[in-house]
């Protein structure tokens, strides 16, 4: 006999709320708002507890995406909630879809967030969607990081400088939102691609659906992730330990590794410091395949070690014999427009923003060109004592007439507008 499954109510997600250490006064606040019914579900939950703007994130995939944004803010309005739409602008995808699709919204929430001073970002990420998301990194062959899934609480997917993401429904069960939703009067939008066999979700999704095996359920698989999400957080501690006394991490975005330091800690915690200084240092987003790791492990044991890359990231030994972490110039292709006033995320690694009274530019690496034409003019520029491999990946202010400004180099030595802070001390440490 089937069990209908009981709505979900505010009084539990009141006390979810408080479990996460938030309160109403804590915000400002946004909510990711897709229209599905989980994202519905807490759009409705929150509006109860606290006060909120509703982001809607239009990806333009299929025909009918602008009516739906717009049929979700409707429903927002009339319940008396501020929203803002936020579009997916240029060219889209063709392949590897979902996870492009996944970046850009995050890339649009958190970057409006970041614009409008939010300090947290709720999403109505589920149980369910717990359980998928831990079989299909097992299928993947994560470790112990990717088997930890998602964290109730998280820092920002595209810097450190923007809202925390808050996910309180991830102990509740979709069937019990939708009905709360059902209870509630509240319509939601059904996406075709949550049933379209070409994602890998959709496969999982229905295989934990159909399958009869003991123990193999959302439940096992969401104690499991909980379980390897401890694991993480003590390997996670061991690791800061050891980047704290081996890494020095330098305002210019760079690093400068104590070698032996790093190669004294067990292998695992060596590899994740290593992982991190990586992702760091080379502005990605992911880590770098396992086993490409451990052969750059195996190359730094090595006394003639003469430099690698890897995750974006240009890795050199110098005279002083210590290993530089810097951002592979010839990896960075972003160039940002910046009108006075304006504040943005460059490269993933740095934030810039354009005083008043400052001239127009485009903020770009400063390159060999530009290090060429910076020193003609000024040859005193020669003695920063700065790695060549990054100062060629400086963000630099160029106009029409070229390199008007490198902060980092102190050029021009007084009255300049561009400025930059550096969060990558922070995603190590």
């Amino acid at each position: 006999m089937l069990t209908m499954a009981a709505p979900y109510t505010s009084q539990e997600f009141a006390r979810e709320m408080a479990a996460l250490g938030l309160t109403p006064g804590d915000g400002p606040f946004a909510v990711a708002t897709s229209g599905g019914p989980d994202s519905m579900a807490l759009a409705l939950l929150f509006a109860g507890w606290g006060k909120a703007t509703y982001l809607i994130f239009d990806h333009g995939l299929r025909n009918g995406s602008a009516a739906e944004a717009r049929q979700v803010g409707q429903w927002l309005e009339n319940k008396g909630h501020s929203h803002k739409i936020l579009t997916w602008q240029g060219a889209k995808p063709t392949s590897d879809i979902q996870a492009q699709a996944r970046a850009a919204r995050y890339q649009a929430l958190e970057g409006w967030c970041r614009s409008n001073g939010v300090t947290a970002l709720l999403l109505g990420h589920t149980h369910d969607d717990q359980a998928e998301t831990f079989l299909m990194r097992l299928l993947r062959g994560s470790g112990v990081d990717g088997l930890a899934a998602m964290a109730a609480v998280a820092p920002p997917v595209t810097g450190n400088n923007g809202p925390k993401l808050v996910r309180p429904l991830l102990g509740v069960a979709k069937a019990r939102l939708k009905e709360f939703l059902k209870a509630e009067g509240q319509d939601y939008i059904t996406d075709p691609s949550n049933e379209n066999p070409a994602f890998l979700r959709v496969q999982v999704r229905r295989l934990l659906a159909a399958s009869d095996i003991e123990g193999f359920n959302a439940d096992t698989l969401v104690k499991t992730a909980s379980r390897m999400a401890r694991v993480k957080g003590v390997l996670d501690s061991l690791t800061r330990e050891v980047l704290k006394n081996s890494l020095q991490v330098f305002d210019e975005g760079y690093g400068r590794l104590d070698t032996p330091g790093l190669l004294a800690a067990p292998e695992e915690i060596g590899l994740r410091a290593l992982s991190k200084a990586l992702v760091a240092f080379g502005g990605g987003r992911y880590p770098p395949r396992l086993e490409k790791l451990e052969r750059l492990y195996q190359a730094l044991k090595e006394k003639d070690f003469s430099g690698a890359t890897l995750a974006g990231c240009q890795i050199f030994p110098d005279h002083d014999g210590f290993i530089y972490f810097c951002r592979e110039a010839s990896k960075i292709s972003q160039t940002l427009s910046l009108n006075p006033g304006e504040r943005a995320i460059w490269d993933r690694r740095f934030e810039v923003s354009l005083k008043e009274g400052g001239t127009p530019g485009e903020v770009r690496a400063l390159g060999e060109g530009g290090w060429t034409s910076l020193v003609q003019n000024h040859p005193g520029l020669k003695q920063t004592p700065i790695p060549f491999p990054v100062k060629v990946g400086l963000p630099a202010l160029f106009t029409s007439g070229g390199v008007v400004e490198v902060p980092h180099l102190h050029f021009p030595a007084s009255n300049g507008h561009l400025a930059i802070s550096d969060p990558v001390a922070a995603k190590l440490l």
